[in-house]
């Protein structure tokens, strides 16, 4: 079995637990279970070309003066209307 589809594989056990998470959340639960673990660019390609996943929301973050959006994902059967939520605020 590929990297990527092991890496997917968790991905989704960790949101059938989860429900949902932010692509950080998955970052942090893949690198404590590999040595080895994707890339942020890799885990977002990963996220996106993988049907199984969607995008649920997006959350602002405030850091240093600075603001960037972290993408919420969740499974695809279970949130279908998903992006309509509104964007969660969280202040570093």
């Amino acid at each position: 079995m590929a990297k990527t589809k092991r890496y997917a594989e968790r991905i989704v056990k960790l949101l059938e637990e989860m429900g949902e998470a932010n692509a950080h959340q998955i970052y942090d639960y893949l690198a404590e279970k590999w040595v080895h673990s994707p890339t942020m660019s890799a885990l977002g390609n990963i996220l996106s070309k993988d049907k199984r996943f969607s995008k649920v929301g997006k959350q602002l973050r405030k850091h240093n003066g600075s603001h960037y959006e972290i993408i919420i994902w969740g499974l695809r059967g279970e949130n279908e209307n998903a992006m309509d939520r509104e964007i969660q605020t969280e202040n570093d």
